[in-house]
């Protein structure tokens, strides 16, 4: 990405620093975060950070009792509606041993939440196995949520004896196949954490559900919204075990459920809930984060392997884990994660781990072509002047959408949709959605149906604030794209959107040491709304070579004085290549390289500006 300093203000702060970026057609915004003095004093005073630290914590708005919760400070789970009530229906049916299918999304969030139900039945509960069906949707072949395949399927194991279904991060925008799953004689509890359906002007909770347990329910006492759908089925689990307590199933010393926690925290990380404004969040992935540390689970011992230094952190979860669970979903079995979750010896772990990691390069090809196809669509589009981009592909693959969503969302700074044909369908187009700040997905397409139902009838969409799913017919994609960008509009204002990366502002390269990197690390977890730190520092080229297999990376030595600092500059284009001897302003992350059983200072180049 080649950038040079822009002498104008394309937005209006006093922090901004606008930099070109592509041979000058579009402007990245460098930001420097808002910061609180008061709050870095309470960080500084209470917590004992330095100046540095305080700031970064305080820029993404954490109070000192948030940074660092205990399980102890979680909220009640009795808060949630329908605890209580889906607690009851799972344990009568454990007890009386009436057949339970543990129906999932297929991504990280919906394959940990299946490995929790599965475990908790199976292994807490003492569940038979072949009492218990485990079933995800299939994003290429059926979809997003209780699809009518999944509604299918169920109906087909065991035909002839009623059942007690449970969903996971799903369900709340599926009261059609729910209603179809009760005319059968089956009882249905939702688990979700997704927003619900707009009817009328006020969300509409599936009627026809025995229990309905969602913090996003209007009545919900609970007072996190923020939480991941994997952590309300660990909640709901935990109400299971005290419900079959109280009836005398299990006796009162029975093993808590907690070895359950780090399943829930990769999820929780992975489906990018918040991390700055959810201390249940914060209090969970720090627990998990121990637990896979520890190795207690043949699928931790792995992970521990699998990255540098052997220490697992929230990052991993993020860009290793997740995207290779992601990944299976989407272009194999939707629950080859969960598989890896409850492997139950390391060989199978392995077996499961191979897997993935397969699935996951042979996603990254199929995304760099879909990518590649799809840039060119935006591209046009934001040279339209479109503030929301709706792009539509053939021969995309519905399984990878997101992903690509994500890249032109990154790229533009605009909200984006990504479409491709619903498998097996000539009418009907299935997309995905990625938003930036400013821009509610879930509201948008409530906005859009509530005026246009022909066009995006009520069911056919969910999501929440960042992320969306919708389903259209292929006659009405332009129109669509005319109402996203008139939404987009309405809800970011006369806004200008550009890409843009924030930084913790500018830091003396002196204070970039190993005690800053280590006081960093303890910040964890980070995640959405609590990313890593970002600086910015003036440096000059003292070495510069090139690296990876196809050139698209750059190993560096910056200067200052007579500090040297290695670093690492990924998917640079040969236009951007920094040159020997220049001085530059450095937007970096400082991290630990590990290497032979050894962790140096480095820093991780996001962009370079010519001074």
């Amino acid at each position: 990405m080649e950038m040079e300093m822009e002498n104008k203000k394309l937005i209006d702060s006093p922090t901004d620093t606008t930099l070109r970026v592509d041979r000058g057609k579009w402007s990245t915004v460098v930001r420097e975060r808002h910061v609180d003095t008061h709050l870095v004093k309470r960080l500084k005073d209470e917590k004992g950070l330095s100046e540095t630290a305080a700031r970064v914590v305080a820029g993404r708005g954490v109070a000192p009792e948030d940074l660092w919760p205990s399980l102890a400070d979680l909220d009640p789970p009795a808060l949630l509606p329908d605890i209580a009530k889906a607690a009851q229906l799972i344990a009568h049916a454990v007890v009386n041993e009436i057949p339970i299918v543990s129906a999932s999304d297929s991504d990280s969030d919906g394959n940990s939440a299946q490995a929790i139900i599965y475990e908790a039945l199976t292994k807490h509960f003492d569940v038979p196995q072949g009492n218990v069906l485990a079933i995800a949707g299939h994003k290429l072949k059926s979809g997003y949520g209780l699809t009518q395949k999944l509604v299918n399927d169920i109906l087909a194991w065991r035909e002839n004896e009623p059942k007690l279904i449970i969903t996971s991060d799903m369900g709340s925008s599926d009261e059609p196949r729910i209603r179809q799953l009760k005319e059968k004689g089956h009882r249905v509890v939702v688990t979700d954490h997704h927003e619900f359906p707009v009817v009328d002007g006020r969300p509409s909770i599936p009627e026809s559900a025995d229990a309905v347990v969602s913090p996003a329910r209007p009545d919900s006492e609970y007072p996190d919204r923020k939480i991941a759908g994997c952590y309300v089925a660990f909640l709901v689990m935990t109400q299971v075990r005290q419900e079959l307590i109280n009836m005398g199933f299990l006796p009162a010393e029975a093993p808590k459920l907690t070895n359950l926690i780090g399943l829930a925290a990769l999820g929780t990380v992975v489906d990018c809930v918040s991390m700055s404004r959810s201390k249940n969040n914060r209090a969970l992935v720090r627990a998990g984060l121990k637990q896979v540390r520890e190795g207690i689970r043949p699928c931790w011992r792995v992970a521990n392997r699998m990255v540098r230094g052997g220490y697992v952190t929230s990052e991993d979860f993020a860009f290793l884990l997740g995207p290779a669970v992601n990944a299976y979903s989407r272009v194999g079995d939707p629950l080859g994660g969960a598989n890896f979750f409850l492997a139950p010896d390391e060989s199978i772990a392995d077996f499961w781990w191979t897997a993935l990691e397969t699935a996951n390069e042979k996603r990254k090809k199929i995304e760099r072509a879909m990518t590649e196809k799809a840039l060119k669509q935006a591209e046009q589009q934001v040279d339209q002047g479109r503030r929301g981009v709706v792009v539509f592909l053939e021969d995309g693959h519905a399984g990878i959408h997101g992903i690509n969503a994500a890249r032109i969302t990154e790229r533009f700074g605009r909200p984006c949709g990504f479409f491709s044909p619903q498998y097996e369908s000539d009418e009907m187009l299935t997309g995905s959605f990625r938003t930036v700040e400013g821009f509610h997905v879930k509201q948008g397409f409530d906005a859009i149906s509530k005026d246009n139902p022909d066009i995006l009838p009520p069911g056919s969409y969910g999501g929440h604030a960042g992320a969306g799913g919708a389903r259209i017919k292929k006659q009405h994609l332009e129109t669509f794209r005319q109402l996203f960008d008139h939404e987009v509009a309405r809800q970011v204002g006369e806004r200008q959107l550009y890409p843009t990366i924030e930084t913790d502002g500018w830091l003396e390269p002196e204070k970039v040491d190993t005690c800053l990197v280590a006081e960093l690390e303890s910040l964890e977890p980070y995640g959405r709304e609590f990313p890593e730190a970002r600086f910015m520092s003036v440096f000059r080229v003292a070495r510069v070579r090139t690296i990876g297999k196809e050139g698209g990376h750059v190993k560096l030595v910056l200067k200052s004085g007579k500090r040297q600092y290695q670093a690492v500059w990924f998917f640079v284009d040969d236009k951007c290549r920094p040159k020997y001897g220049v001085t530059y302003t450095v937007v970096y992350a400082p991290k630990w390289n590990h290497w032979k059983g050894e962790k140096r200072l480095q820093l991780m180049v996001v962009g370079m500006l010519p001074n």
